[in-house]
């Protein structure tokens, strides 16, 4: 299978486009359109995609509501496009004015470039004779800049990025507006928490590891405060990390306890399990087994304290991303 990079890096210099070596993105306009290269989204796939945006300027205005804008242009739909044959394996899409030609990069890199030249010059010629023009995002002309909204790449100029970061702005204002129920988010990230317990136990029954039963209780305690706390914020966030803390501190316990408990059974000895579930470090102890029991005690703990602080900063810094505009250096 070719290098994505390599396709990208070939692509941009048959265009002249300059290339960003750090994030495998190339920009530039070629027969008139702004056109970005990037590797697609979908990981594992090897696959390359171009996007690029076309409209009707000539008046005609039906708005893009989903960001506010009033004075937008007919976009290209797929309608435009049905007389035009691709070859089977270019994947070509186009959604309100956005076309994407995206293909696997599987073959050598001069037929895998030839042939993405080849459908984007196809499509071009498409919208020539329908008297398309190069647009952005927001079906605003103008050379536009590669951004990233809410995780996705578009293409915008200056003005309709600005216009992008004001509307997301708005949205996060109503967002935080949005009342949260603390008590009830909290009752939920309790009840999360425990699903990492519960999964601590099955891996230990399963003589399993279960250091990382934490990662699920910290994501099902962040996730469940926000379903029933009503948004996600940073107290939620840590309220979720906490109560995750506390449930590991619990499942090493628990577990340290069980495995002793198993051990004595499977031994002969009828053994109450509560005796040892509190008394399991003694006995490691009296058996000079101390360190194993602090090792697997600590690394229970250790991970779902470490899992907790990733997926709480991982979770709220999502949360920010999705109200702001990102610029792509090319």
């Amino acid at each position: 299978m070719a290098n994505q990079k390599k396709v990208i890096q070939e692509l941009a210099n048959r265009w002249s486009f300059m290339y960003n070596k750090k994030n495998a993105v190339t920009l530039g306009v070629y027969r008139g359109f702004t056109i970005a290269v990037y590797p697609s989204l979908l990981k594992n796939t090897g696959t390359v995609e171009l996007k690029f945006y076309a409209g009707d300027v000539s008046g005609i205005s039906i708005g893009m509501g989903e960001y506010g804008l009033d004075d937008g242009c007919r976009m290209v739909t797929a309608q435009d496009f049905y007389s035009l044959n691709l070859p089977s394996e270019i994947y070509f899409r186009v959604d309100q004015g956005e076309i994407v030609v995206a293909r696997v990069c599987q073959g050598k890199v001069n037929d895998l470039v030839a042939s993405l030249v080849d459908a984007v010059d196809k499509i071009i010629t498409v919208l020539e004779n329908n008297h398309y023009v190069n647009v952005d995002c927001m079906g605003q002309q103008g050379v536009g800049h590669l951004i990233i909204i809410q995780g996705e790449k578009k293409i915008a100029t200056a003005a309709s990025a600005a216009a992008l970061s004001k509307s997301l702005k708005q949205g996060e204002q109503e967002a935080l507006a949005q009342p949260e129920n603390v008590l009830l988010g909290s009752l939920g990230a309790i009840v999360g928490s425990l699903a990492g317990i519960v999964l601590a136990v099955i891996f230990s029954l399963m003589n399993r590891v279960a250091y990382v039963s934490g990662a699920l209780g910290g994501f099902c305690s962040v996730w469940l405060y926000k379903k029933l706390g009503g948004r996600n914020s940073l107290i939620g966030c840590i309220i979720g990390c906490i109560a995750n803390v506390v449930a590991s501190y619990g499942s090493a316990v628990l577990c340290s306890g069980l495995d002793l408990w198993r051990i004595y059974k499977s031994s002969g000895y009828n053994v109450d399990f509560s005796y040892v579930l509190f008394h399991a470090k003694e006995i490691y102890e009296l058996y000079g087994e101390l360190d194993a029991y602090y090792h697997n005690f600590y690394m229970t703990l250790g991970f779902g304290v470490v899992s907790s602080l990733i997926i709480v900063i991982s979770s709220y810094a999502s949360e920010k991303s999705k109200y702001s505009v990102k610029k792509l250096d090319v």
